[in-house]
């Protein structure tokens, strides 16, 4: 289940007048940017920073919102119930996150980033996209328990094959209440596991780059976990 982030705000004393500090508080510690406003606004950064491999594990970026995702008393869902495909509202809530997947492909458009962040902006672009098509492919499966749907192909992975014995397990599952689990986490699981082994890891030395060329200085700071 993707993990939501709270992004808290705060403008350290300057000593050089034109640079500025925020902090971004993510679930495994802080990101504190640095930065010179003579050079870019603080809008720009805040945008430009959501791309950080600090960041991305706690803002939906690495980690598209699943279909189950429901958060009570957030306007953009309906009372979550069970959170599973026997919840009154998941189709509706489903579709809540999947509008939420959209919106962000849209926001990660190569031309309206920095040029070194181009292959950063792919990269989570990429995890986006196939995300929309394989959760769709999942919730079209949960209406119609088609299994056929799972083996869709798309930008070179090909469930088919790469997953079928999962798909298999789930064309003999003994009820719907059983298929929906094996779907829900095997098949997505093999879903994930064919998309990164495509995509590879996350350019790291791109947004180091990047980080060098626009003089920003970004520090991460752990936080213990219990």
């Amino acid at each position: 289940m993707a993990i939501l982030m709270a992004v808290f705000l705060f403008l350290a004393p300057s000593d050089s007048g034109s640079q500025r500090t925020i902090t971004l508080s993510v679930v495994t510690g802080h990101d504190r940017i640095t930065f010179n406003t003579a050079r870019m606004s603080e809008k720009e950064v805040r945008r430009w920073i959501m791309l950080s491999p600090h960041v991305a594990d706690s803002n939906s970026y690495l980690v598209p919102e699943p279909l189950e995702l429901c958060i009570e008393k957030y306007p953009e869902y309906r009372k979550c119930g069970t959170r599973d495909w026997r919840a009154k509202n998941f189709i509706f809530n489903a579709d809540a996150n999947l509008q939420k997947i959209r919106e962000r492909i849209k926001e990660l458009d190569e031309s309206s980033y920095p040029r070194e962040l181009g292959r950063v902006v792919s990269y989570f672009k990429t995890i986006q996209e196939d995300a929309l098509f394989f959760q769709s492919q999942l919730l079209k499966f949960v209406q119609e328990w088609r299994t056929e749907d799972l083996a869709k192909s798309f930008d070179g992975i090909d469930p088919g094959q790469q997953c079928s014995v999962e798909i298999m397990r789930i064309r003999t599952a003994p009820d719907e209440d059983a298929a929906y689990r094996l779907a829900s986490k095997g098949w997505r699981n093999c879903i994930n596991h064919a998309l990164r082994g495509r995509i590879g890891e996350y350019p790291e030395a791109d947004w180091k780059e990047f980080l060098h060329r626009y003089l920003i200085r970004e520090e991460f700071l752990a936080e213990d976990v219990d």
